[in-house]
């Protein structure tokens, strides 16, 4: 049953005047595999003015065609049996178990005779140690991670391409050691990449994002598609449609920390839907971490303030204080260093731009708040116009006396010192920490007023560049935005 079309609309559908509206239901239910179907008609036949003759039939319908498709699985199960023999079978019931494909399955085993098979699979099992064999004899069930590794090993030995594929396959495998198993497996095919690249613990999905191999998209796929965090992180790394597509649809998963690892995962792929994926899905948390990102700040710290985000105010820090800042301190750095290399100057120059812009959307996103005490700390950033910006808009909030003093031109932090503002000593020692060159007038003031002792709240602690888990606030997606 399609997301579009809920088993709920459906069946009421079926209670419609219009009988097209009543034919497409019918239709609709006889093409879905949904297990509810069956249950929800039933449940549907008892109600008052409920359609019987239709229910009844449709009734007839399913219950008949599943019924044929239980007796066809199973016949399928004996024929595999007699044609494959026993390992056949069981080596066909633990591939299809794992995910591996009806199609992938049959190529795997149509080239090898059951004799073969018997015999790779028996000596994959003496392989084992000792506890590990016990077990896989005592319980050999298609979920038995032993009976798995040993099948896996027993194709690799028999050396049939068929059987590529459905390695493949097991190397996305949620278990280690059947990812392990896959991919000796497949080395003993002679393909020696997967040895080196998976080894069955938890480092298995970054060594194959940092292979870059296309073909290790398709387990890092595989296991994503089955919650496994690792995996579902390292696709952050992949600039392809296939990995976001996935990501988008992990967003609406059940469990929460697979949402947030999809959610995480697109911020790293620094994609322009991101923002818009995170802002619809509303895990607002994890589009807080991209308020500083050069690319994509301005977007996320907008989309925030425009959802009236509770995540808005720490975005608009970290922009403000955070990565953001730093990287304008060492850009400023650069261009006075490189004062005689203009075409340099130039290349910096711009870079200094784009970081100009979430910073300002941060200004704007902390104006909307209310927040002027927050915006305090911007009037002695190194950026000039981010200087200019602030005192502007603290003028708008009510606190003119700023624009006189702040303008963002060079005797800014004069004009600080010579005021009797009571926020100027923290200020200029900020400016200080961030590598302003004081004037004269602020290194004597501070000097006279022992400011060493000064004792920096935490937005400043850190020279303005970090912020304390109290004022950032846990950008971990909670259960309410997962």
């Amino acid at each position: 049953m399609s997301r579009e079309r809920p088993l709920e609309l459906v069946l009421e559908a079926l209670r419609s005047p219009d009988g097209s509206v009543r034919a497409a239901a019918v239709l609709s239910l006889e093409q879905s595999d949904d297990p509810g179907v069956l249950p929800a008609l039933e449940a549907l036949l008892d109600q008052p003015g409920a359609p019987r003759s239709v229910l009844v039939s449709l009734l007839a319908t399913l219950r008949g065609r599943r019924e044929h498709v239980r007796q066809a699985e199973s016949q399928l199960d004996e024929e595999s049996a007699r044609v494959l023999g026993e390992a056949g079978a069981i080596c066909r019931a633990v591939l299809l178990r794992r995910g591996v494909s009806e199609i992938v399955t049959s190529t795997a085993l149509s080239m090898v005779t059951p004799e073969a098979l018997q015999q790779a699979l028996s000596h994959a099992l003496r392989e084992q140690p000792p506890e590990v064999r016990a077990q896989a004899m005592a319980a050999p069930t298609p979920e038995n991670t032993a009976l798995t590794c040993a099948v896996a090993a027993a194709l690799g030995a028999l050396g049939s391409p068929g059987a590529i594929p459905a390695l493949m396959v097991l190397l996305g495998d949620p278990d280690g050691p059947v990812r392990a198993a896959a991919a000796k497996g497949l080395g003993a095919m002679g393909q020696s990449r997967w040895p080196m690249r998976v080894w069955g613990d938890d480092e298995d999905w970054d060594r194959l994002g940092k292979s870059r191999d296309e073909r290790s998209l398709a387990p890092l796929m595989l296991a994503a598609k089955q919650g496994v965090l690792g995996a579902i992180y390292t696709l952050g790394e992949y600039e392809i449609q296939e990995a976001k597509g996935l990501l988008r649809g992990l967003l609406s998963m059940d469990d929460a920390e697979v949402r947030r690892a999809a959610a995480l995962a697109l911020v790293a792929l620094k994609s322009t839907e991101a923002v818009a994926v995170l802002e619809e899905k509303q895990a607002f948390a994890a589009l807080a971490l991209l308020a500083d990102d050069i690319t994509l700040g301005e977007e996320a710290v907008g989309a925030l303030a425009e959802a009236g985000a509770p995540q808005a105010r720490e975005a608009a820090l970290r922009a403000l204080y955070g990565h953001l800042r730093r990287r304008t301190c060492e850009a400023m750095d650069e261009l006075e260093a490189l004062f005689f290399a203009p075409r340099r100057r130039l290349t910096l120059g711009a870079t200094l731009g784009r970081l100009q812009a979430p910073r300002m959307a941060a200004i704007e996103c902390l104006w909307d708040l209310g927040e002027s005490e927050l915006l305090l700390d911007a009037l002695v950033d190194r950026d000039a116009t981010i200087r200019a910006r602030a005192s502007r808009v603290l003028a708008v909030m009510g606190h003119p006396h700023w624009e006189a003093l702040i303008t963002g031109r060079s005797g800014d932090l004069r004009r600080l010192a010579a005021s009797q503002r009571p926020e100027r000593l923290r200020l200029l020692v900020l400016a200080r920490k961030l590598n302003a060159e004081l004037p004269t007038e602020a290194r004597a003031l501070l000097v006279s007023r022992q400011s060493g002792a000064i004792s920096l709240d935490s937005r400043a602690s850190a020279g303005g560049i970090s912020l304390s888990d109290a004022e950032a606030g846990a950008l971990s997606l909670d259960p309410d935005e997962r």
